[in-house]
């Protein structure tokens, strides 16, 4: 069981430090390139909503298959050459095209590595947690570092790092089991692969509190996604540059690592209040930003990000396993994140870069809050016809 704990913890912090060496600077290197708002909001949404494709195929294909590690490492191998590609390429629209590659095959695996974990302890959920802090510790400490490595020695070095990173996480996933294989084996039907989207489709229908909890979701991350996705160009207004963009990268994650640890305790809410508190928590974020004319302010507003996602990762990962069934877990995560991260910061880096290039950043504030005060009553309202249902 420690080798595993260990194993696992050692993945999740390489593959959080993967994500920060390429796509949490993606903004950051285009910008530095010359492109405007507009295009790299466009570039952005364009990675995320490749991601969100990424969540559906991806995640269909680990269940369809019954193997994350397959999927996690091919994934991340074929995800290399577009790194490359993404910066080297001289075309700005080449770029944001491979940029949209890198989204498909790489922002899926989050929740590939998450339901992997989710499946070897099973029985046994309070272990992610900790597990998961590690990858948020690691996110934060090398987010601050790469920042400074980035203003020192340039953007170039990002494909480099990122191929060295998955190249160490490949090898050490081969290595480490999955307990599915062996409780599922033949044992998994062959009537899940026939009725695999129809079950899907029927499940998502047939679950009031489901569908409303993805809406949720959906407009949470409308409202919260524009702070990663055009962090430097709230930086930039305020007079910040990419390091400061590591140290708010540090302060979110660090913020996000107290959840995770004591994410036993956790287990006395209630799924929805924490996800109503990550709402809360992104809608003082957001207003924050709005009203931030100096550095200090607009980075305690964006570490206000890593308290959001900190109760809104551990209500939505036990939603989701309380409502899908087994053999639609890894689906049912990846649909969530999707939702979550990939299409909500694809509306949210469209509509936000529009109204900071037309109507100002506290236009866009207001925004967001708004978005998130629609996902709370989405969220209240699912739980409102559940119950009636069950009545």
């Amino acid at each position: 069981m420690k080798k595993l704990k260990l194993g696992f913890s050692l993945m999740q912090a390489l593959h959080w430090c993967m994500n920060a060496s390429f796509i949490t600077f993606a903004s950051a290197m285009f910008l530095a390139g010359g492109m405007s708002p507009v295009r790299i909001g466009t570039a952005i949404s364009i990675m995320t909503g490749a991601g969100l494709l990424g969540q559906f195929l991806v995640g269909f294909a680990a269940d369809a298959v019954k193997s994350s590690r397959v999927v996690y490492t091919l994934s991340g191998l074929l995800s290399i050459p577009a790194c490359f590609g993404a910066y080297y390429e001289q075309d700005d629209w080449a770029r944001i095209a491979l940029l949209g590659v890198v989204g498909f095959l790489q922002m899926p695996l989050s929740a590939v590595l998450d339901t992997w974990i989710l499946h070897s302890f099973a029985g046994e959920e309070e272990n992610y947690g900790p597990i998961r802090a590690v990858g948020s510790g690691s996110f934060a400490v090398y987010s601050a570092f790469y920042g400074t490595l980035l203003t020192y020695f340039g953007y170039q070095i990002m494909p480099w790092v990122t191929a060295i990173l998955i190249l160490i996480i490949s090898a050490i996933a081969l290595y480490m089991p999955e307990k599915r294989e062996m409780a599922q084996g033949v044992c998994q039907s062959k009537t899940h692969r026939h009725r695999f989207s129809g079950s899907l489709l029927m499940l998502l229908f047939r679950t009031p509190a489901l569908l409303f909890l993805y809406l949720s979701l959906l407009l949470m991350g409308i409202g919260i996604g524009s702070i990663m996705t055009l962090m430097p160009i709230f930086l930039k207004s305020v007079g910040g540059d990419v390091s400061v963009q590591g140290i708010i990268l540090l302060l979110a994650c660090l913020c996000e690592i107290p959840f995770l640890l004591f994410s036993r305790k956790l287990l006395r809410f209630r799924d929805e209040t924490l996800l109503i508190g990550a709402m809360l928590m992104g809608m003082i974020a957001m207003m924050g930003i709005g009203f931030s004319h100096e550095v200090l302010p607009l980075v305690l507003s964006c570490t206000m990000r890593g308290l959001s996602y900190g109760l809104a990762l551990s209500g939505m990962r036990r939603a989701i396993i309380r409502y899908a069934p087994e053999h639609l877990q890894t689906v049912a995560q990846s649909i969530g994140d999707g939702l979550y991260i990939c299409l909500g910061e694809m509306i949210s880096g469209v509509l936000c870069a529009f109204l900071v290039e037309y109507a100002g950043i506290q236009t866009m504030a207001f925004v967001c809050v708004l978005a998130e005060v629609l996902a709370i009553a989405a969220l209240i309202s699912g739980q409102m016809i559940a119950r009636q249902k069950a009545i």
